[in-house]
């Protein structure tokens, strides 16, 4: 199993009113939202989504939230942002207080990155009986191309890797992993069985015996070998003997792969108020970039 990564675009107006969109796998009203396809930056993809489902053009500002959904082997991150132009086509704004029907993790999406407020992650609760009807939906739904509401087609894989920056209390020292020769940041492959901070941290209480509570921290994207580091962040008690390959470095002098000396740098002591960042290997597009509407949907 491998764990499939989606994107859902909360996107306001003028007036502060949300954008909803016609979901067909969902049954009803939902949030805009696509899956990575090509070699798209993350935030391309977000405000593609949005232009191929209504016929608007987003600005992209921020990642606001991620969500796993248990059974579903699927990771989704809520970007924010607002609508600068073209026609909302079949989407439709809602003032928050008086949003329509619709699945409660959609709601729950919405108003958390709404609240503007940086939450802990989050593992969606849906019924048992939810996840075979969400896959029916999207089968029911495939064709060719992108689909209104959510990319179609089959989930792409990317290799989805998450990344741990664990400090010690006074923001000197990072908890690293020995490897072979070379000191390391906690990383595990995402499989997709169980939140991707849950088998950091199952690492981490393994290797280290240290409990950790992350915040997502980042996210790294390597498009053309369609790789993603989801970095999450957590503060623990330095202690002085650590069990196994464990070891408290200095974060400043500790030798690191460059990727992971970045996203030490990265992390500072209001990590858990910070804006979530995004590293983009090819560094073309940042958070609040206008991103026209695909030469496809344009035609």
């Amino acid at each position: 199993m491998s764990l499939h990564v989606n994107l859902a675009s909360v996107i306001t107006n003028e007036n502060g009113h949300l954008l909803l969109v016609r979901r067909e796998d969902l049954g009803g009203w939902g949030l805009p939202a696509a899956w990575p396809h090509g070699d798209a930056a993350l935030l391309e993809t977000a405000a593609l989504g949005v232009h191929d489902a209504t016929g608007l053009t987003a600005r992209i500002e921020r990642a606001a939230g991620v969500y796993f959904w248990p059974g579903l082997a699927t990771l989704t991150l809520v970007y924010a942002g607002s609508a600068v132009g073209g026609s909302r086509g079949s989407g439709q704004f809602f003032a928050p207080v008086a949003l329509p029907a619709m699945p409660a993790h959609q709601t729950l999406m919405a108003l958390d990155a709404l609240a503007q407020t940086r939450h802990r992650p989050r593992v969606l609760d849906i019924s048992a009986a939810e996840p075979q009807r969400l896959r029916c939906g999207q089968r029911r739904r495939r064709c060719p191309g992108r689909l209104r509401g959510l990319g179609g087609g089959p989930a792409p894989l990317l290799d989805v890797q998450a990344v741990a920056v664990v400090m010690d209390e006074g923001h000197r020292r990072v908890l690293t992993l020995r490897r072979k020769r070379t000191e390391a940041l906690p990383r595990v492959v995402c499989a997709g069985q169980k939140p991707p901070w849950d088998e950091l941290a199952a690492l981490i209480a393994s290797e280290a015996r240290v409990p950790v509570s992350f915040r997502w921290a980042g996210v790294w994207q390597d498009r053309a070998s369609r790789r993603l580091d989801l970095i999450f962040a957590a503060t623990a008690s330095e202690t002085f003997e650590q069990p196994g390959r464990s070891e408290w470095s200095l974060a400043r002098q500790v030798a690191l792969p460059a990727r992971e000396a970045q996203y030490i740098s990265r992390v500072r002591p209001s990590f858990a108020r910070d804006p979530i960042w995004i590293i983009d290997q090819e560094n073309s597009l940042k958070a609040g970039d206008t991103i026209p509407g695909s030469k496809e949907s344009e035609r």
